[in-house]
């Protein structure tokens, strides 16, 4: 049975968005999957419709209002920016596009770790997106393995929700602990405070030094801007879009599966976990 307030967001959203089956209802945040309204519905692209909680009022829903309308012109290659967005008896919604492709943490829960040069490629991808959004006094807020998208194309940064006191260096410590848990299979809070090398030796020294400084708790030496995580990581070589691409195809390279999907899944619960322990 669907509820009053679907039914009105359903109106609310209609000129954009076709609203469908309800995803998640956390915390007064409820999340829709819907559909782009075109002509050939069987071929329209997917959209994500989220209803957030009731607006604050004052200079924190200015605030929230300036960022939303800088993130609807928002183009960048790296960057799937929200659609549209709206209010519905107080409550704001926001539609995001659902690129093509998975997310980081299905990717973990695949193979328990990534290779050292995909992990890196993945971080600077995300790093040049943030530095686009830190120039425009902008910041993601929900960064993580869950809303980093990979497809044959490259990494995509998504789900932009609505939080107003986010900083740059969140971001960047949101970064360190996503190449933390890339490379080592983890949640940083999970793995204890040994350096990444303990885990994997294969990780260059310059590479330990950043993911260090990054989730450093006290913000020192944490980087100031992406443009400096970009400095370290552009000294890398880049990585051929091959090992995700052959993945989507459904192509595992080497052996383990079983023993993969098994580490895998404990991934992903230590990953969800990490998450609520910080909310």
């Amino acid at each position: 049975m669907t509820d009053s307030l679907t039914l009105r967001l359903r109106l609310a959203v209609a000129s954009a968005a076709e609203l469908g089956e309800e995803e998640a209802a956390t915390g007064g945040r409820r999340v829709f999957l819907a559909r782009a309204r075109t002509d050939t519905p069987e071929a329209a692209p997917s959209r994500r419709v989220v209803l957030h909680p009731a607006a604050p009022d004052g200079p924190t829903r200015e605030a929230l209002v300036r960022r939303t309308d800088q993130l609807l012109v928002l183009t960048h290659p790296a960057i799937a920016a929200p659609i549209a967005t709206g209010e519905l008896e107080g409550r704001a919604w926001i539609i995001d596009p659902i690129p093509p492709g998975i997310p980081v943490l299905q990717r973990l829960a695949d193979r328990g770790t990534l290779p050292l040069r995909e992990a890196i490629t993945i971080l600077r991808d995300v790093a040049r997106a943030l530095a686009a959004l830190h120039r425009r006094e902008l910041t993601h807020g929900r960064l993580w393995a869950g809303t980093v998208m990979l497809d044959r194309r490259g990494t995509v940064l998504t789900s932009f929700g609505l939080v107003a006191d986010a900083t740059p260096k969140d971001d960047l410590h949101a970064l360190g602990a996503l190449a933390w848990e890339m490379l080592v299979g983890l949640p940083p809070q999970a793995a204890g405070s040994w350096p990444l090398r303990t885990y994997r030796p294969s990780a260059p020294a310059d590479l330990e030094r950043l993911v260090g400084g990054l989730l450093s708790p006290d913000g020192e030496p944490r980087p100031g801007r992406a443009e400096e995580v970009l400095d370290v990581l552009d000294h890398f070589p880049p990585l051929t879009p091959e090992p995700i691409a052959d993945f989507l195809d459904g192509v595992a390279a080497g052996g383990g599966r079983r023993s993969r999907r098994r580490r895998g899944l404990m991934v992903t619960l230590g990953s969800l976990l990490g998450r609520l322990r910080g909310s």
